[in-house]
């Protein structure tokens, strides 16, 4: 019998408790750059450290690293615990030393005083020593931890693991083990799945997502000249699974910080067959028919698409929207794009279209900007932003207490 794949992280890091998990990641960490120090080098460059350190001067990478013994925190209850950092990067030139500490946050939260406990560290600079601090998060934080962090931004700094990600594909590193890091915290849902794009060794996610749309929407024996292997077809569905937990991640951003969120929007998709001809009785199946209607499936599958969406309430019935749009057309399409994409925003009250507004992205699902978490928000913003100014202007119809909650949100 085949031996079915496993991801190994994914199986052991079920044993642990989600507040492990950051210590969990700090190990691993810590094991690659005793093999690849370069692993570290973006939160060596993000870390507001006071001194202009050289990449030479890393010194070693540790985890548990206690900054606080429990005797000196008097600002909580005492639970006889030092507090840990679960990475500790240590730096030193000769004539002085520094710190960088890295708190790693994926399915926990900050502990009742931890972060100003984090920042006061950080204060604690010495002529001898030099102190810095960075959070690096699988997902946003809370409004007032991302302000405290703003307001102390000469101490302390955030990095997403998406932007840890893209920092690891963009550099030069050629190495299998970062590589493997890299993979697994997409595969976790913790960083931005990345689709392997102008890569000719590397784009059978690409071939398997079109196989996967042409099956859908399109006559099977147009194939877009591309064969379909049967591990090619079983994996479309995973790649258009990681487009969706990519764009759960995206809107999980922008819900936060720029619609004032309070919890992670509720994402849906579904698919929608475009057809030469409609036949409202092609439910009604019968023996004699089978095979007409069968044979028409076929015949008269044109495009299709998948919307991917999610919304928030402003008040009562009243919701913003924002979506992304995959789809694909029989033929060959402009610009030679097999797979187009479009994003949209809208504002509604029930059923009612208050404004809205659709862009084309250029270059269709194989666009960068669509593998980058903050990119792609960016993207969304200006569209929602745009959307906002239709719903404000005099021509609209829209109540004063929702024209209230409209200006308060999209601010940069």
């Amino acid at each position: 019998m085949a031996r079915q794949n496993t991801n190994f992280f994914s199986s052991i890091q079920r044993k642990f408790k989600a507040e492990f998990h950051g210590r969990y990641i700090g190990n691993i960490i810590e094991q690659i750059a005793s093999k690849r120090i370069e692993v570290i080098f973006p939160l060596f460059n993000i870390a507001p450290l006071e001194n202009r350190w050289k990449k030479k001067e890393l010194q070693d990478v540790t985890t548990e690293f206690s900054y606080l013994v429990n005797k000196e925190r008097i600002d909580v209850e005492d639970d006889g615990k030092d507090r840990r950092a679960d990475l500790a990067i240590e730096l030193d030139s000769g004539s002085k030393k520094g710190i960088i500490l890295v708190e790693i946050k994926i399915k926990d939260g900050f502990l009742p005083g931890q972060l100003d406990q984090y920042i006061n560290w950080a204060k604690g600079r010495q002529k001898i020593e030099d102190r810095a601090v960075v959070f690096l998060t699988a997902f946003p934080l809370a409004e007032s931890e991302r302000c405290c962090i703003e307001m102390n931004s000469k101490y302390v700094a955030h990095m997403y693991f998406s932007e840890l990600n893209d920092k690891l594909r963009s550099g030069s590193l050629n190495s299998e083990l970062v590589d493997f890091f890299v993979d697994y915290l997409c595969q976790e849902g913790y960083a931005m799945y990345q689709l392997p794009i102008n890569d000719e060794k590397n784009n059978n996610d690409y071939d398997a997502l079109l196989s996967f749309m042409v099956f859908t929407f399109l006559p099977h024996a147009s194939g877009k000249g591309r064969a379909s292997s049967a591990k090619k077809i079983s994996r479309g569905p995973e790649v258009f699974g990681n487009l969706v937990q990519n764009w759960q991640q995206v809107s999980d951003r922008l819900a936060d910080l720029k619609l004032g969120a309070e919890r992670r929007p509720t994402i849906r998709y579904f698919p929608q067959q475009g057809s030469q001809s409609l036949d409202e009785d092609g439910l009604d199946l019968s023996e004699e028919n089978l095979l007409d209607y069968r044979r028409g499936v076929r015949k008269y599958k044109k495009w299709g698409r998948f919307w991917l969406t999610a919304d928030r309430v402003l008040e009562g019935s009243v919701r913003i929207e924002w979506g992304q749009i995959i789809e694909i057309k029989q033929g060959a399409s402009e610009g030679n794009i097999d797979i187009d994409c479009y994003l949209y925003a809208l504002i509604r009250d029930g059923l009612i279209q208050i404004s809205s507004e659709k862009i084309k992205i250029k270059g269709g699902i194989e666009n960068r900007n669509l593998y980058s978490s903050e990119v792609f928000v960016h993207e969304l913003s200006k569209v929602l932003a745009r959307v906002k100014g239709k719903a404000l202007s005099e021509g609209a119809v829209v109540a004063d207490s929702i024209r209230s909650k409209l200006q308060g949100i999209l601010k940069e």
